[in-house]
């Protein structure tokens, strides 16, 4: 059942990106998961659990910089990639696609817009990957 947003007292609603309108971690989660499957590398010495999990742990949450994680995949897997720019070029590429809109997310935002409420985005990501989210 969609929400009348027009009956909100709202002037504005200001919306974060990662792990608020999209689902970051589980964006990432897609994108380790799909890295140990187009690399060879990674199967050679660990499970996919373990691979995702080692990842993950390198990611943070997000709190790492991305050079660092790579760095960190690189190191564990020579080879995954031919070298950090490959690497970047890698995540900036494929990510985007992972990360999914909820279709609730999509509902909360129609209804925002169907009510004439202005919505925008603020985000301390990196504009070129938080640009290709959007």
């Amino acid at each position: 059942m969609r929400s009348n947003a027009a009956s909100h007292p709202l002037s504005a609603v200001l919306f974060d990106l990662d792990n608020t309108l999209l689902d970051r971690d589980a964006g990432f989660l897609r994108f380790c998961q799909e890295l140990y499957h187009t690399s060879g590398v990674m199967g050679q010495a660990h499970t996919e659990e373990e691979a995702v999990a080692l990842i993950q742990a390198f990611d943070d949450g997000g709190q790492r910089s991305r050079h660092d994680v790579f760095d960190d995949i690189m190191r564990r897997w020579p080879g995954v990639f031919r070298d950090l720019e490959q690497a970047m070029q890698v995540y900036l590429t494929t990510s985007p696609r992972l990360i999914v809109l909820e279709p609730q997310t999509r509902e909360l935002l129609e209804d925002l817009q169907d009510g004439g409420i202005p919505c925008a985005i603020v985000t301390n990501g990196g504009s070129i990957m938080q640009r290709a989210k959007i």
